[in-house]
C-alpha cells in the first residue's frame, strides 16, 4: 500500500506540485502544506505504467513511499506526532512492489548528447538486477530546457518481484551496496514526495521534450528480483565513526579504464576523493591529472576532458555536503 497526495484546496486555489516554465525564469513547486490523503496499492508493472503515465497529466498530485494512517482531505504529512497532532503517515511494514531511483545530476560524458544514449548509460550502472528489466522514465522538470546539457536528472521507476521497505533501501543507498553516489537516498524517505507531473510551460515557451518526457522501455523481465539487503556488522570505532569506510582513492584510479569502464569508476573515484578529502588538503588539479592520465592509458584520452572530471567532483561536492 502506497499513498497518492493531492495538494489541498479548491479551483485556482489549490497549489501546484510541478513546476513552471516561462522565459525568463523556471518557478519552483508551490509550497505546500497539506494534502489530500489516498491509499492505492502497486503490485504489477502495468499498474504502475498506468499510473505514472495518469500522474504525469496532474500538476497538483504526486507520490510517497508511506501510507496514510487514515485517508482523508486536509492532511499534514507527518510520521511522528506533534504539538499534540497525531502521525498521519506511516512506513509500509511490508514494504512496496515498486521503486523510483531517483538519479540527480548525472554528469554526461563529452560525447553523448543521444537521449536515449544517455539513458542506456544510466541504467548500464545500475545494480545488475535493474539492467535487464522494464521501467518508465521521466525527464525532471528542467532538462533541457537551456540547451546545451552537461548533467541530466532523471526518475526510473520499477516493479519490484518481492515488497522491499524503506528503512533497507535508505540503509544500502547510504551505506550498503548502492552507495556509490549514482542514486539519491531521500525518495526512500516515507514522506518525500515524488513529482511526476510534467512541467507547465507558459508564454510560447516550448516544452524541448514533447511527449518523449515520460515514458517506458520495456525488457526481459517486469519486475526486478532484488535480493535483500543485509547490512553489514561492523564495530564501531573512532576512525569511521558508522561512516562508510575509507576508499583508497588512488587505487579507485588505477582501475579506471579496465574492462572499457570509464565513466562508473571516474564518479566512483570522484565520489571518493570529495567524501573523504578534507577542503583544505584538496587538490582538483592533480586529481584531474591522475585521472586524465589513467583515461589516456585507456585510449579514451580524446573523449573526455578536464571539465567533464571538474563537474564529476563538483557533483560529488554537492550531494555529499547537502
Amino acid at each position: 500500500m502506497t499513498c497518492l497526495v493531492h495538494a489541498s484546496g479548491g479551483g485556482s486555489d489549490r497549489p501546484l506540485l510541478t513546476k513552471v516554465i516561462t522565459p525568463t525564469e523556471i518557478q519552483n513547486f508551490d509550497n505546500v502544506a497539506k494534502f489530500d490523503l489516498h491509499n492505492l496499492d502497486i503490485t504489477t508493472f502495468d499498474e504502475l505504467v498506468s499510473l505514472i503515465d495518469w500522474l504525469s497529466k496532474e500538476p497538483h498530485m504526486a507520490l510517497i513511499r508511506g501510507q496514510a494512517i487514515r485517508e482523508g482531505p486536509n492532511q499534514f504529512r507527518r510520521l511522528r506526532p506533534r504539538a499534540g497532532a497525531p502521525a498521519t503517515i506511516r512506513a509500509s511494514a511490508e514494504g512496496e512492489h515498486w521503486i523510483m531511483l531517483d538519479i540527480d545530476k548525472y554528469v554526461l560524458p563529452d560525447f553523448i548528447d543521444d537521449k536515449d544514449e544517455m539513458i542506456d548509460l544510466i541504467i548500464s550502472e545500475l545494480p545488475a538486477p535493474f539492467q535487464d528489466s522494464s521501467f518508465v522514465y521521466q525527464w525532471s522538470s528542467s532538462s533541457f530546457v537551456h540547451g546545451d546539457v552537461k548533467t541530466v536528472s532523471i526518475h526510473l521507476f520499477f516493479a519490484l518481484k518481492r515488497p522491499r521497505t524503506c528503512y533497507n533501501l535508505h540503509t544500502r543507498t547510504m551505506r550498503g551496496d548502492w552507495s556509490s553516489g549514482l542514486i539519491d537516498a531521500a525518495p526512500f524517505n516515507p514522506i518525500q514526495l515524488h513529482y511526476t507531473a510534467s512541467p507547465i510551460f507558459k508564454d510560447r515557451v516550448i516544452d524541448p521534450l514533447s511527449d518523449n518526457r515520460t515514458g517506458v522501455r520495456f525488457d526481459r523481465n517486469d519486475t526486478v528480483d532484488l535480493k535483500p539487503f543485509v547490512e553489514p556488522r561492523t564495530s564501531p570505532n573512532f576512525r569511521t565513526g558508522g561512516a562508510p569506510l575509507v576508499q583508497d582513492i588512488d587505487g579507485l584510479i588505477s582501475v579506471i579504464g579496465d574492462d572499457g569502464h570509464i565513466h562508473a569508476a571516474t564518479r566512483t573515484a570522484s565520489y571518493a576523493y570529495a567524501r573523504q578529502t578534507p577542503f583544505a588538503l584538496r587538490s582538483d588539479d592533480t586529481f584531474i591529472s591522475k585521472v586524465m592520465e589513467q583515461i589516456a592509458k585507456a585510449g579514451r584520452g580524446d573523449d573526455y576532458s578536464e571539465h567533464y572530471v571538474k563537474r564529476m567532483i563538483d557533483t560529488a561536492v554537492v550531494k555529499i555536503t547537502r
